[in-house]
């Protein structure tokens, strides 16, 4: 089996353990969710950017982050050969 790191240890995947209490998360206090917007309006071709300024005190979790796309098609609706 081929590790990340030379010296790591091996373990099983934490929803495996299904008789064992998990620990308590205790680092973070608090967390919060934030809605940021594109920094120009959305045009064909142009690609969509976001400007996320926060204060260095904050952590930003890409693992938990969410995109929610709102999209309309304009184009004819197919007719169905059936």
């Amino acid at each position: 089996m081929a590790f990340l790191l030379k010296d790591s240890p091996e373990c099983a995947k934490s929803e495996l353990n299904l008789f064992i209490i998990p620990p308590t998360q205790s680092a973070i206090e608090k967390g919060q969710w934030i809605q940021f917007h594109p920094i120009a309006n959305v045009t064909d071709g142009v690609p969509v950017e976001f400007l996320i300024s926060r204060s260095g005190e904050d952590y930003l979790d890409l693992f938990q982050t969410q995109l929610f796309v709102k999209a309309k098609n304009l184009q004819k609706r197919w007719k169905s050969s059936y």
